[in-house]
């Protein structure tokens, strides 16, 4: 039996405004009516997000941004980040 591989595609919710800062980046969603706040490293991730995409090709976009950090670890930190997006109802595949 063949494997399935299932590519899931995500992006950010349609209601999520992104406001950058000299300091700081906001994300506010006008469905849910909260205000959070990123690093730069996660300016960058919601950057990527925009344009629709897989897990797998945020790993690679990110590792080349950073590319003396663990792969495993840059990993790890991602899917930190999109889980949290995702527990804050700002994603959606």
């Amino acid at each position: 039996m063949d494997a399935v591989v299932v590519v899931v595609k995500m992006q950010l919710k349609k209601d999520v405004r992104i406001v950058k800062r000299p300091n700081k980046t906001l994300i506010f969603s006008t469905d849910v009516g909260i205000l959070y706040e990123v690093n730069k490293t996660g300016e960058l991730i919601l950057d990527l997000l925009k344009n629709r995409q897989t897990k797998n090709q945020l790993y690679k976009e990110m590792h080349k941004q950073f590319p003396k950090i663990n792969r495993k670890k840059l990993q790890k930190d991602i899917d930190e980040f999109l889980k949290k997006l995702w527990q804050a109802h700002l994603l959606e595949k």
